[in-house]
């Protein structure tokens, strides 16, 4: 999860790739308190006000004078890649009494790291997350979506009604495809 120091760094590499190097006479005041959203995630928003959060990314976006364009771009993916949910296509689904704590409707994403099932709403909490290691199989047919969890012994089947089933089989085959390739 992004935490506000997270928020906080990227932030000030956004500000140093967009307008470059502080400057007080250019970046004038309200610059980032006016769209706040643009720089701070929905689930930190509410946690200040803006003009505080615009006076601590201002401070760090100081620290960064003399980073270059790319150099600000570069940082901010870095940042951006060690996220649990980078790269992840998401999909709503509707599950039926397979998790008795969770909606009815919920969220598979799918990234390099497996099959992940997540609450919908603005902090997307994980259920559970399956990696591609431990997914022995998956189908799709016209309006769900089934994946097998387990080894040869125990297996758990999981299906999910959704239109988006041959979607979300494609990306998963091209996740396994390319483990597969760097591993040989």
């Amino acid at each position: 999860s992004c935490t506000a120091e997270d928020a906080i760094k990227m932030a000030a590499l956004q500000l140093q790739a967009t307008v470059g190097d502080y400057n007080s006479e250019t970046i004038k005041k309200g610059i980032v308190a006016s769209s706040i959203e643009k720089y701070v995630p929905a689930t930190w928003i509410n946690s200040r006000p803006p003009e505080d959060w615009e006076r601590v990314i201002f401070e760090l976006h100081k620290r960064l004078v003399g980073r270059t364009l790319l150099d600000a771009k570069l940082n901010y993916l870095s940042y951006v890649k060690r996220r649990p949910l980078y790269g992840a296509s998401f999909f709503y689904v509707t599950q039926r009494n397979q998790f008795k704590e969770v909606p009815e409707i919920i969220i598979i994403a799918v990234n390099q790291d497996g099959v992940q099932l997540l609450k919908p709403g603005i902090t997307k909490e994980k259920v559970v997350a399956y990696p591609f290691a431990e997914i022995v199989s998956w189908a799709t047919t016209s309006n769900t979506f089934t994946f097998v969890t387990g080894d040869l012994a125990h297996q758990q089947k999981f299906t999910v009604e959704t239109t988006r089933g041959p979607e979300i089989s494609t990306i998963c085959k091209g996740y396994v495809e390319a483990v597969l390739q760097n591993d040989m």
